[in-house]
């Protein structure tokens, strides 16, 4: 009886776990809004060009930042504008390893800005490689 006892008490604790689990889970989802495409598929991005800046709009995609691959012109500053409703944890911050670039998005400064010198391929991430693409100089 005792043995039925303890494993009762486990059973009733593993639920209200999983059961805690799902909804805080359900609840963190809920403040994120669904992507705007229904495509999972990765498309090249190319940025829009203002005021002598390549001007990209980076935000939160299926699992990671969208857009994944982005093309950018060597020799001209680059901003990246986050898309601070969708973006939290650890997207925020952003890093390009290749380029030395480091940077964190906030509400006072929701972007980051650099200059690629250097033609190639650069991959990007935020600071715990969840989120990750690749940047193409030209």
């Amino acid at each position: 009886m005792t043995k039925f006892i303890s494993f009762a008490k486990g059973a009733i604790l593993f639920l209200l776990v999983a059961l805690l689990g799902a909804s805080l889970m359900r609840g963190f989802a809920a403040e994120i809004p669904a992507p705007s495409s229904s495509s999972a598929q990765i498309q090249q991005y190319l940025p829009k060009s203002t005021e002598g800046m390549q001007v990209v709009e980076l935000s939160w995609g299926v699992l990671s930042y969208s857009p994944e691959v982005i093309e950018v012109k060597a020799g001209i500053p680059v901003r990246i504008n986050a898309d601070m409703k969708r973006l939290r944890g650890c997207y925020r911050s952003f890093m390009i390893p290749g380029m030395g670039v480091v940077g964190t998005f906030t509400d006072a400064k929701p972007y980051i800005d650099f200059f690629p010198e250097k033609k190639g391929e650069y991959r990007f991430s935020c600071s715990m490689n969840m989120a990750r693409g690749k940047i193409i100089v030209t």
